[in-house]
């Protein structure tokens, strides 16, 4: 803030003490990670990450809280720059987690054992209206199939811009197409599924492009859109986005409703792959000792089948196994193919 001021007022000198101190608290939330789900940045609050994407020049237009074993309390964000797709961060909030388990402590023996998921139910009540608290209800709600209350709360983040409650509300949706008791009844859930993707598209959502990319290519808009369909996947996968590039690259190798293509499947086998997708690094080494496509060696696929292996992956093992067998990409070892 002080640093906006000063630029502002067109004081240089002033503003410079401040952007040094910006600089040194940005790049303290960066140490030794990447942003990922497996390595986020470190935020003592949600103002805090908000704050680090618009010093990047992204707004944020989605957010969700997520818990895991190694991070009980973090934010997912997703941002955009005009003209761009989404960019998504995640961002470590353990300090908040830690302050709030504090700030909440009853020695009561009835009272309610504190929890991430108990943080995240408080911070979607209405006095509070955190977008990215009511999306996490909404996700966890629609995976127990309670879809009427998921809806309500989804619908409430999303008329507060959050693209991330767009998405879900529209597999809800979809979900209440496939099981409608009438036409008129599928008809409106195929329009509330079409609205809210395409809201979410409007702000780079790669996530909606895939979403009504795979209906549009299904057929449930009419094969007039199916040309559409693709373009979304492909304009998804240029965005990163693995899914996107794993179903390209299954279509391309299949030959499914185009042309097929070895060249095509490989690249976005190999892209989906080296962004980390364990589905897409299996399916990757399929589509490399398939013999009748002839491919040549990729050593990469070896060290991600060998990661897999690692944590016990039983089809990364047996994929290994034909590797060393036929010695591609490796030399080749019986022994080594046993093991």
């Amino acid at each position: 803030a002080l640093s906006r001021f000063y630029q502002h007022l067109e004081n240089p000198d002033g503003a410079a003490p401040h952007n040094r101190w910006f600089e040194l608290a940005r790049t303290a939330m960066e140490v030794a990670r990447d942003g990922s789900r497996e390595a986020p940045l470190i935020a003592m609050t949600k103002t805090e990450a908000q704050i680090y994407l618009k010093s990047k020049d992204y707004s944020a237009v989605g957010s969700i809280y997520q818990t895991s074993d190694d991070y009980p309390f973090s934010i997912l964000i997703q941002g955009q720059r005009p003209g761009e797709l989404q960019h998504t961060l995640h961002f470590d909030l353990s300090s908040v987690y830690r302050a709030a388990a504090q700030r909440f402590k009853n020695p009561s023996a009835n009272a309610q054992v504190f929890s991430p998921v108990a943080l995240i139910g408080y911070l979607a009540q209405p006095q509070h209206n955190d977008t990215a608290a009511q999306t996490a209800i909404g996700s966890f709600l629609s995976t127990e199939g309670r879809l009427d209350e998921a809806t309500s709360w989804l619908t409430s983040a999303a008329l507060s811009g959050n693209t991330i409650a767009n998405v879900i509300l529209a597999r809800i949706y979809t979900h209440r197409s496939q099981t409608a008791d009438s036409e008129e009844t599928r008809q409106r859930a195929l329009d509330e599924v079409l609205d809210n993707y395409l809201t979410a598209i409007a702000l780079g959502s790669t996530d909606a492009m895939y979403g009504l990319g795979l209906l549009y290519l299904n057929g449930l808009y009419g094969r007039e859109n199916e040309e559409s369909g693709m373009s979304l996947l492909t304009q998804a996968a240029a965005g990163d986005h693995p899914d996107s590039a794993i179903y390209l690259a299954h279509l391309y190798y299949t030959g499914q409703g185009i042309s097929r293509d070895l060249g095509k499947a490989r690249t976005y086998y190999a892209q989906a792959a080296a962004l980390g997708s364990p589905s897409a690094q299996r399916s990757y080494a399929r589509f490399l000792l398939d013999r009748e496509t002839a491919q040549e060696a990729d050593t990469r696929a070896i060290g991600w089948l060998e990661e897999l292996a690692r944590d016990t992956d039983a089809e990364a093992m047996v994929l290994l196994g034909n590797f060393h067998a036929r010695g591609i990409a490796v030399s080749q070892s019986n022994r080594r193919a046993l093991n």
